[in-house]
């Protein structure tokens, strides 16, 4: 659906904030964002929920609907608002545009996803094993020991 008009937006907001992995010693915002249409998915949000919260970081945690996207697929302004995160984790375990969008447009300072792109958002990348599909939170989980071993 509409491939150009989704490729000029990616351009025109793109994100030109340098990115790195950074220890959770120096994040203070984060975006976690769910896929609804996965099972389970309120056991990610709770989970992240829960995360963040014991570690003194401020989390928005998103899944989003249709009635959250727009006309393109990317999520609305008034739903996404104007934050600014410093640490984006992308839970989605395909590559759908509202995904994909916000990973390249994010001002965080480090990404993390479960797929990469052929123009490398993601500071870190948790792929499945093959023929291996995890729910979001079992990815969450590998994704939350990976963040407190980073110093």
């Amino acid at each position: 659906m509409f491939p150009l008009a989704r490729y000029i937006a990616l351009r025109k907001n793109r994100s030109t904030t340098k990115t790195a992995i950074l220890p959770l010693s120096r994040i203070k915002k984060a975006f976690v964002l769910i896929d609804r249409t996965e099972a389970e998915y309120e056991l990610a949000e709770k989970m992240a929920k829960e995360f963040f919260k014991g570690k003194g970081i401020e989390a928005f945690i998103m899944a989003p609907g249709k009635k959250d996207l727009g006309l393109l697929g990317r999520i609305k302004r008034k739903v996404r608002g104007e934050r600014q995160e410093d640490l984006l984790i992308s839970l989605y375990p395909v590559n759908r545009f509202e995904a994909e969008y916000e990973a390249k447009c994010s001002g965080a300072r480090f990404k993390v996803g479960r797929y990469s792109f052929k123009d490398n958002v993601f500071d870190l990348i948790v792929h499945n094993r093959e023929n291996e599909f995890p729910k979001q939170w079992e990815v969450f989980e590998t994704i939350k020991d990976l963040l407190e071993k980073i110093k």
